[in-house]
């Protein structure tokens, strides 16, 4: 079928309505090229379209600071899984509870982007995916796991099934992310995979 979406005006960050005369636009020329296309994305799908909609210097360095939170959780993820193999794999029911209650995280997320997607609700899938990188994974799980990373051997348990959910994060991560974050996502991509093609060649991921 075929859908129409329509959206409210772009305001300046006072509420007034950009003119050239006035001094109040936002070009979006200048500003891909001070801060990339990607924030001009992320700044769309984190704007409710349904009423006027603001953009200004203040919200575009809020927007600013989702992606570099979002860029973290990416740099995290391909430190930590420098050489992961196939072979360190662990099965989910050999897992500590830590890591198999992430995956449960990861599932009950994957049931609400879907739906998001279906809804057009694309502030809420942005929100989504923000509020799961920031709180569930930097703030929780990475900070509860990072020392079995840096001190544990390679072939201990723990750690391998960390870095195993940390595979499976990441390869659902960056599907989630790469409607959003388009460039940044493909760089995330190719950093690890080289030669695996483009990222938005990728089916959506399949969640237990």
């Amino acid at each position: 079928y075929n859908a129409v979406l329509t959206h409210g005006m772009t305001l300046d960050s006072k509420g007034y309505k950009q003119s050239k005369s006035v001094g109040n636009t936002t070009d979006p020329i200048k500003l891909m090229q001070t801060s990339g296309a990607d924030i001009i994305r992320l700044w769309a799908l984190t704007s409710d379209y349904t009423e006027d909609h603001r953009i200004g210097d203040e919200i575009l360095k809020g927007v600013a600071d989702q992606y570099r939170k979002l860029r973290n959780t990416f740099r995290y993820l391909l430190g930590a899984l420098d050489g992961f193999t196939d072979a360190e794999k662990v099965e989910v029911a050999d897992m500590p509870e830590l890591e198999r209650y992430m995956l449960h995280l990861l599932a009950d997320m994957d049931v609400k982007l879907r739906q998001a997607v279906d809804d057009f609700d694309f502030n809420n899938y942005v929100r989504l995916l923000t509020d799961f990188a920031n709180e569930d994974l930097s703030a929780f799980f990475f900070d509860i796991r990072k020392d079995c990373l840096y001190c544990d051997a390679p072939t201990d348990p723990k750690r391998m099934a960390y870095r195993t959910v940390l595979d499976i994060l990441f390869h659902a991560m960056v599907r989630y992310a790469a409607p959003v974050l388009v460039f940044t996502a493909e760089e995330v991509w190719a950093t690890r995979f080289p030669d695996a093609g483009s990222v938005h060649l990728l089916e959506w991921p399949q969640i237990p």
